[in-house]
């Protein structure tokens, strides 16, 4: 199944939404959130937790407030207004807590409290300037890439965020879009890059990266 966010149009009949869809019949299977954001639906994410019963997005209005779904039945879990404006990416942790990334550069953490309120765990600069794409591997390596940088970065979750190891982009290739596993589940450490320069890579940051195309 896929997730995408719906922008707003012009009438009551078109507002900002969530859909979910089947990736093999491309058919609608639930759509929730109706009346819930300001413009549109900038960033969405499954959770890991419970078999991915959990949707995170980002509003793409004033205020960019996050929320978490129970999309089988479209229920609100929760939001928060980010202490950051320009979220970029976001991601679960494996527990249920919202990994968020930004156009500063920074990581923000969200831990929820017994009444289910979310609230800023941690803040760190992870990258100088923008952060564009956020991956949780299946052990709990986070990766993030910059775009402006060309750095992917791996941390460590499970450690409070501590910096396992980075690598750096050729210039010739562009800074990072878009990273997504080779193998979703599997702890090989392999990866897609996608670039600003539209260019996709393979490879890890145990070995260098080579060009697909």
């Amino acid at each position: 199944m896929v997730a995408s966010g719906q922008r707003a149009g012009r009438t009551r009949k078109t507002q900002a939404h969530i859909r979910i869809w089947s990736t093999e019949s491309l058919l609608t299977l639930y759509v929730f959130g109706m009346g819930e954001f300001e413009v549109g639906v900038s960033a969405v994410a499954f959770s890991q937790l419970n078999g991915g019963s959990y949707v995170l997005a980002v509003d793409d209005g004033r205020e960019r407030i996050l929320s978490v779904w129970q999309w089988q039945w479209g229920h609100l879990l929760g939001k928060v207004a980010p202490s950051r404006t320009i979220v970029t990416s976001l991601q679960f942790e494996q527990d249920g807590d919202v990994v968020t990334a930004d156009s500063d550069g920074f990581i923000t953490i969200y831990s929820v409290d017994s009444n289910g309120a979310y609230f800023v765990r941690m803040e760190f600069e992870a990258h100088n300037k923008g952060i564009s794409s956020l991956v949780m591997l299946s052990e709990g390596t986070l990766l993030s890439g910059g775009e402006k940088d060309r750095k992917i970065i791996a941390w460590d979750s499970l450690q409070n965020y501590k910096k396992i190891t980075e690598t750096k982009l050729n210039e010739n290739v562009g800074g990072v879009r878009t990273i997504y596993p080779q193998r979703p589940g599997r702890n090989d450490g392999n990866i897609y890059v996608g670039t600003i320069k539209n260019n996709v890579l393979e490879g890890s940051l145990q070995r260098r990266f080579n060009q697909v195309r």
